[in-house]
């Protein structure tokens, strides 16, 4: 391959991967202006509670505070909503008559008739003009007068065509070399002079400087991004120019700015490379905004567009129906394909069918395993039954153990006693003390209650644990290390054996039933869980 040949392949590389990283990133900007059109109403409202809130402020009774107040909020309607931003500028041209202020009232008449330039209201800012030229005060405001005439004829030269936009723009020409460089900064035909001065002059590294030095969430963001993109069209590098009126779009979005220049200039652009129902959205879109701004201007730049793209979006519809019915064709054909081979399924399936007296054997075997399943749990409940009643049996056992160890230890009581008296009546001493010294009662109720507590935890080896769960801290039970049971657990251990009669208790605690009804009093002040669930715990098998 010849070495020319080779320097155009790479040439065309090249441009085609610049094409393909352009094409990227305008649909990745494409993108964030949809995910923000789709949020717009969130910016809107972002926007109307900054106005509630100036609106909402209590200015002074003084010109600065009043003129302020009502310039504060024009300034937030000027590109919101075009009458309120024109109801605003007269409350603060009346304040200016209120306080005979005549120089700012003339720059403000000649911010009205700005305007009323911009939003198309041509006749309107005519007047206007007129009005300031018998004004005393002009000779102080003659730039600002220049800058409204200016904006008013430039207007003129966009909605006109032939001689007049020629003498419309002969007149706009003799205004802006009048004011050249005296613009102030904070206004936008300020920045479109400086932006197309320094691109004529190549110097596009510091028209992105003065564009990138602006917050991406302000108006001036977009208002310098938009008039980048016009010197990139201008040039010809439309998608340079078409990512500069992206960019400036979200802008405008982000700041709820219903006035927007680059959005129908973005749908038309779209519209050239075939992106109709994008550019149809879009243009819906900004039409709806125009229309709540309602500048005269924009819709009469709006509309024309619109209709043109509405009609290439009814020619792009009608050729997706003629699409749809091929499809829909297409499907059918699909459908008799299906069909086909349903039948050959079909087919398939009575050779399954074939197959089923197999499953069903299976079926069979697993409903025998499944009643040899349930012959075992019945085996293993007839077990777990049995298992209750010998427990229950223990529990009886134990009853009787208590009931009869109590009545064999009240009846030794009662003789010892009875022996006591005998000892006194007859006057010996040595039986006496030898009875004192040996109580033989005393000695087997410890006995009794010692194998009482045995058995009781031998069945219920965490009651004393679970008991103490129900208490608050300072009321737990700490037993002491050759104590099994408390008075208080022991009245607790009966009555969950079943002894719920506090004369019973009682009777074989060696007690009275006050005793009884004490003890239990303190043990429930004590609990952290409910009554019920106390009861619950204790009568719990």
């Amino acid at each position: 391959m010849k070495e020319s040949q080779k320097i155009s392949v790479l040439l065309i590389f090249i441009v085609y991967s610049m094409s393909v990283s352009a094409k990227s990133r305008i649909d990745s900007l494409l993108n964030i202006l949809d995910i923000e059109i789709k949020n717009c109403h969130k910016y809107e409202e972002e926007k109307k509670g900054r106005i509630m809130s100036l609106r909402n402020k209590v200015f002074g009774s003084s010109f600065d505070s009043e003129y302020k107040y009502y310039m504060d909020l024009y300034n937030e309607y000027i590109r919101f909503c075009y009458d309120s931003a024109h109801y605003y500028l007269n409350k603060s041209i009346e304040v200016c008559d209120k306080y005979k202020k005549e120089l700012i009232k003339t720059e403000t008449l000649a911010e009205l008739s700005h305007l009323y330039a911009q939003t198309g209201n041509v006749i309107e800012a005519y007047q206007v003009n007129q009005a300031l030229l018998k004004r005393n005060s002009l000779d102080q405001c003659k730039v600002k007068y220049y800058i409204a005439n200016e904006k008013l004829y430039d207007v003129l030269a966009e909605i006109n065509k032939g001689s007049m936009k020629k003498k419309y723009e002969s007149i706009r020409n003799s205004y802006t070399d009048s004011i050249d460089n005296k613009y102030p900064i904070n206004m936008d035909r300020y920045w479109e002079l400086k932006i197309n001065d320094l691109y004529k002059k190549g110097k596009t590294d510091e028209c992105h400087r003065i564009w990138e030095e602006n917050s991406q969430y302000s108006r001036q963001y977009a208002v310098l991004g938009y008039y980048l993109g016009c010197c990139y069209m201008n040039s010809g590098k439309t998608d340079k120019a078409l990512e500069c009126f992206i960019m400036a779009s979200i802008a405008d979005v982000r700041s709820a700015t219903r006035d927007q220049g680059a959005l129908p200039v973005i749908s038309e652009c779209l519209l050239s490379k075939g992106y109709i129902r994008k550019a149809y959205e879009y243009i819906i879109f900004s039409c709806n905004q125009t229309l709540k701004h309602n500048g005269k201007l924009r819709v009469q730049c709006v509309l024309p567009l619109l209709a043109s793209i509405e009609s290439e979006y009814n020619d792009f519809m009608a050729k997706s129906r003629q699409k749809f019915i091929v499809c829909i064709s297409f499907i059918s054909i699909l459908s008799l394909l299906l069909l086909i081979s349903f039948v050959y399924i079909y087919n398939l399936y009575k050779k399954v069918k074939m197959g089923r007296s197999e499953l069903q054997k299976l079926y069979e075997n697993n409903i025998k395993l499944t009643e040899s399943i349930k012959s075992i749990n019945e085996q293993l409940e007839s077990a777990n039954k049995e298992l209750r009643i010998s427990n229950t049996i223990m529990e009886k056992y134990v009853l009787h153990f208590i009931k009869e160890s109590s009545d064999v230890i009240a009846k030794i009581g009662l003789y010892n006693n009875k022996l006591k008296k005998i000892a006194l009546n007859s006057n010996a001493k040595n039986v006496l003390n030898f009875l004192s010294e040996s109580d033989f009662a005393k000695i087997h109720l410890k006995e009794l209650y010692k194998g009482f507590d045995k058995a009781f935890l031998h069945i219920y080896p965490n009651f004393v644990e679970n008991f103490n769960n129900l208490l608050l801290d300072d009321y737990k039970i700490h037993l002491k290390n050759n104590e099994s049971l408390t008075t208080d657990l022991r009245i607790y251990a009966l009555e969950k054996l079943g002894i719920a009669d506090n004369n019973e208790i009682a009777t074989f605690l060696r007690c009275s039933v006050n005793t009884i009804y004490n003890y239990k009093t303190k043990i429930k002040s004590g609990l952290k869980v409910s009554k019920k669930e106390f009861e619950d715990f204790i009568h719990e098998k």
